[in-house]
């Protein structure tokens, strides 16, 4: 048996018309993926109105595509139509910039009322704390505010009621970009998934960093890799497999490799689909 390998996609920098075509390359080559995504995007960061760091500069209305911009419409009927495929839709949040506990609920409910089956993974959006600053990290975060009951950013309970998994704390092998391969290899001795403060967590790869192990032959039989990544960020060079799907050209040469994985006898999946079976 080879490892599970999960593609994991982050809707940030995503608009619908990319996302129209990079999931419709996708179904044609029949690779499954978790997809997060964000309810709306904010116009004003209340938080921090006029910083450069802020994440309202980050994402913006119609760049990334969510469930109230002008093609929500849309946006809504291809997701459930990758949902009726079998691929998973994620929460991200309410939106790009921090969210007090009343929006992150609202953000989850509305959501769940537009999708034919309720979400169960939820994927943390924001900065680092430990290397990015303050004005560019969401409050929500449980590495921030959303661990403490005394803040209007409270939200563990509703991650704990709401969804089976989550990715929280930033818990990203490689999260500054400097490891070596064998720091990657050995770092897959950890569980992908396992159980903290009352919440199944997982740990995830950037994708670049899961070609690498799989190349190296590093990934052994039973793995499971999360290979991370963001259809709608341009900032890898362009051929960077699993990385760069700002073309035709390389959202085919990632599906032709992932597709190639699954006739080397590796498992495809979501993350969703994997715990459950």
């Amino acid at each position: 048996m080879k490892p599970t390998i999960i593609l994991v996609n982050d809707t940030d920098h995503l608009d619908y018309q990319s996302a129209s075509a990079i999931f419709g390359i996708l179904n044609a080559w029949d690779i499954p993926f978790t997809h997060a995504t964000f309810y709306t995007l904010d116009k004003i960061d209340k938080y921090y109105p006029d910083h450069p760091n802020s994440l309202v500069k980050h994402c913006f209305e119609n760049e990334t595509a969510s469930f109230t911009d002008a093609n929500s419409k849309k946006y809504i009927s291809l997701l459930n139509h990758q949902i009726n495929l079998g691929n998973e839709i994620a929460y991200h949040g309410y939106s790009q910039v921090s969210n007090n506990r009343k929006e992150f609920k609202k953000g989850l409910e509305s959501i769940n009322k537009l999708l034919i089956k309720p979400m169960t993974t939820y994927i943390e959006h924001g900065g680092n704390p430990n290397h990015h600053p303050n004005e560019g990290c969401k409050k929500e975060t449980l590495e921030i505010h959303g661990n403490d009951k005394e803040t209007e950013f409270f939200v563990k309970d509703l991650i704990e009621k709401n969804f089976k998994q989550s990715w929280c704390y930033f818990d990203l092998v490689n999260a500054k970009n400097n490891m070596k391969e064998k720091q990657l290899a050995d770092a897959l001795s950890d569980e992908t998934f396992y159980e903290k403060e009352n919440l199944r967590m997982m740990k995830r790869y950037r994708a670049k960093d899961v070609v690498s192990l799989i190349e190296a032959g590093s990934a052994k039989n039973k793995d499971v890799i999360i290979a991370y990544t963001h259809f709608g960020y341009k900032g890898y060079p362009q051929g960077t497999l699993l990385e760069s799907w700002s073309s035709y050209n390389d959202i085919h040469r990632n599906c032709a490799y992932l597709a190639s994985l699954r006739n080397r006898g590796y498992e495809l999946t979501t993350i969703r689909k994997y715990l459950e079976n």
